[in-house]
């Protein structure tokens, strides 16, 4: 992830967001990440009670899945920018070892 892409991180995930009432697996990961980070910029509880409202909305009302088509859920990040061309083959395998050893590190603490 690039330091933009990063600052997602900085606050606690939650139930919703505005990506998941905005498209949720429909839409592209930039603009994930974009709604994401338009959250951050904006947090505030009258916010948080429209997103819930809204999730409230489309998860129960209207019944709108979370499958992207042919999957089950959303492709990760990784699989997105290698698909758009955005990563090469060789580096995206490089960082996929890098993230396993990471992952494989942090299971033996």
């Amino acid at each position: 992830m690039t330091p933009e892409q990063r600052k997602r991180h900085i606050v606690r995930p939650g139930l919703s967001g505005l990506a998941q009432i905005n498209g949720r697996n429909a839409i592209a990961w930039d603009e994930k990440l974009a709604y994401d980070l338009k959250y951050i910029d904006q947090i505030s509880l009258s916010e948080d009670i429209s997103i819930f409202f809204k999730t409230i909305l489309k998860a129960f009302v209207k019944q709108e899945g979370i499958t992207e088509e042919g999957m089950a859920t959303a492709a990760d990040l990784g699989d997105y920018l290698l698909s758009v061309g955005r990563v090469s083959r060789n580096k995206y395998d490089a960082l996929q070892i890098q993230a396993k050893q990471l992952i494989s590190e942090m299971s033996v603490k």
